[in-house]
């Protein structure tokens, strides 16, 4: 990060998203899927 910053620095936050996930095709025609909340570091140069 400091590097494509150009050495201002970086600020770094967590955020929370929900996505889906263990999906499952069910026959004929259609899929299932679990909400889960995954976890992410989102950095940002100052």
């Amino acid at each position: 990060c400091d590097l494509l910053c150009c050495g201002r620095g970086h600020n770094t936050r967590t955020e929370k998203r929900k996505e889906k996930c263990h999906c499952i095709f069910h026959w004929c025609c259609y899929v299932s899927c679990q909400e889960c909340i995954r976890i992410y570091d989102v950095h940002t140069c100052k």
